[in-house]
């Protein structure tokens, strides 16, 4: 079964909600469910962390194309994913709650998490929150479940 990882969402709603260049990336906001309406959720959830930590869409979709931030020096798009991670349920206190991430689909075992603890890497958990996505998003592409795949 294919798996939809649901870091894709975060590009889809850059280009979506921040008028961003088409670019493909599938993942529709009907394929991400919290248990609520997921569309004005999912929209709402980025409305609220886009105005405390701007994202520019250039560094979603530089996320979803290669797993990292096109300038990994800037803190402010970390605490956005940090920020969006904390309102879906996947991360709090510096911890990544495995079983929403499978409900979600952002990862496809525990394991994932596990062998992506060592990236966690910073002195903010804003770092840490970008490391731990960083490495789910890179081990998606590397085993060809990224968006290009769809």
């Amino acid at each position: 079964m294919e798996k939809k990882f649901f870091i894709l969402l975060l590009g889809y709603l850059a280009l979506h909600y921040l008028d961003a260049s088409p670019s493909p990336l599938p993942l529709p906001l009907d394929n991400f469910s919290t248990g609520k309406n997921s569309s004005n959720e999912v929209k709402d959830i980025y409305a609220k962390c886009n105005e405390s930590f701007k994202i520019m869409p250039e560094y979603l979709t530089e996320l979803n194309e290669t797993g990292s931030f096109p300038d990994e020096a800037e803190k402010v798009p970390m605490c956005f994913i940090k920020c969006y991670l904390e309102q879906v349920g996947i991360w709090s206190n510096v911890t990544v709650n495995t079983e929403r991430a499978l409900e979600l689909q952002w990862i496809d075992t525990p394991e994932d998490v596990e062998e992506c603890l060592p990236e966690m890497m910073g002195d903010t958990e804003c770092e840490k929150a970008y490391y731990m996505t960083r490495c789910i998003v890179t081990r998606a592409l590397v085993d060809g479940r990224g968006h290009n795949s769809r």
